[in-house]
């Protein structure tokens, strides 16, 4: 690192959906904290609220508990997109509260 620099790293789909959300990033968690800026894609809702939506096949539409959040502060995120194609899985509900 360096003074004249500013390391930006990005990460795909985050879905912190594990019992123990903060094993997820473990492994990866020394290289996440040397960004200066953190950015990822939450790919489901961070809620449980809202209902599936017809057009979702059978396995989708699940969300995750707002508690599995911790991964995500956890592993240092300043930059969360949630701008995918499951935002609305679960409804307007479930992606307002998520936001």
């Amino acid at each position: 690192m360096s003074a004249d620099n500013v390391y930006v790293y990005a990460v795909g789909d985050v879905a912190p959906a594990w019992p123990d959300p903060e094993s997820l990033v473990e492994l990866a968690l020394p290289t996440l904290k040397q960004a200066d800026i953190l950015f990822g894609n939450l790919e489901a809702p961070l809620s449980e609220k809202g209902q599936p939506q017809l057009y979702m096949y059978p396995s989708r539409g699940k969300t995750m508990s707002p508690d599995k959040v911790s991964a995500l502060t956890y592993a240092g995120f300043d930059v969360m997109s949630f701008a995918n194609n499951h935002t609305l899985d679960r409804g307007e509900e479930s992606f307002c509260e998520t936001v």
